[in-house]
């Protein structure tokens, strides 16, 4: 699968199951690095970064471009899972 065909909406149950595993495992992540840096506005941030460098070393797709893409999708559903949870909480 190349990058084209990711975005183009051939999006295979392997890319689906991984940003589903690796959501989970960022927001946990992020929840033990938020001890050091207390302001909220670099937790996205953040985020988004180890995505990147999860789906850089663990992504196991067909290319570099694709691994980052699911990196950061996995990312930024970490940064929107929290905010979801933290507005309906509130």
């Amino acid at each position: 699968m190349n990058l084209v065909q990711l975005l183009t909406g051939d999006i295979s149950v392997q890319v689906v199951t991984w940003i589903a595993v690796a959501t989970p495992l960022i927001l946990g992540l992020v929840q033990v690095i938020k001890q050091w840096i207390s302001n909220s506005r670099w937790h996205p941030i953040i985020s988004i970064l180890i995505g990147i460098i999860l789906g850089i070393f663990f992504g196991g797709f067909s290319t570099i471009e694709v691994n980052i893409l699911v990196g950061v999708l996995a990312g930024l559903g970490a940064a929107g899972l929290y905010s979801g949870s933290k507005t309906v909480s509130a």
